[in-house]
């Protein structure tokens, strides 16, 4: 277990966060079920109004610049959290960020608010296909169209579920050590409640 715990910790990551995020608890949930009850406040961030997905994509850009990738190329609908993230992130360290985007679903308008307008804001390629079911073809399409113009460009899935994103959602990356000093706790349970894939939320009791 501490060797996996030391080769997790010497795999390349960048510095998105500020650690440790709050930890608030839950007073009104704390009261009526017995319990200390806290939450983890990963939304609590700088890179563009934070959220739990910029653990993921301290690995993911940890991967793109040891390796020497020059362009960032992912997917989501028009209002994704994880677009918006990982367009603020490829603008941190300067590289190029070319999204797929589509509607959530069928008939829902496009405005230019939100997400949407922060894509604009960050400088990012925007090309729109008509659903998710094309999203990745055209990915693979604009990696070799970067190609062929010499550009080595790094495609992250939607979500970004790989390899380094999970390795972010790993007990040695997101308990213990993230924890503010001034909170003294005795954890008993530390309760994962994972969304989409492998997106992470974390309560103590």
């Amino acid at each position: 277990m501490y060797r996996l715990i030391w080769r997790i910790h010497e795999l390349p990551r960048v510095n998105l966060i500020t650690l440790p995020t709050p930890l608030e608890k839950a007073v009104n949930l704390s009261r009526e079920y017995g319990v200390e009850l806290y939450v983890k406040r990963d939304d609590v961030m700088e890179l563009a109004f934070g959220g739990n997905k910029v653990r993921k994509l301290e690995f993911i850009f940890g991967e793109v610049l040891s390796k020497g990738y020059n362009v960032v190329i992912t997917r989501g609908s028009y209002y994704s959290n994880h677009v918006r993230l990982t367009a603020a992130a490829a603008r941190k360290y300067g590289l190029d960020v070319y999204i797929v985007t589509y509607p959530p679903r069928a008939g829902v308008e496009k405005l230019v608010q939100g997400n949407i307008l922060l894509y604009r804001i960050f400088g990012a390629h925007v090309v729109e296909v008509a659903d998710s079911s094309k999203a990745d073809e055209k990915m693979v399409e604009l990696k070799d169209d970067l190609e062929g113009q010499g550009f080595k460009p790094y495609i992250i899935p939607v979500y970004s579920v790989n390899g380094p994103a999970t390795i972010s959602c790993s007990p040695s990356t997101m308990s213990k050590g993230n924890l503010p000093e001034d909170i003294n706790i005795a954890t008993k349970k530390t309760i994962a409640a994972r969304g989409f894939n492998n997106i992470p939320g974390i309560f103590c009791a």
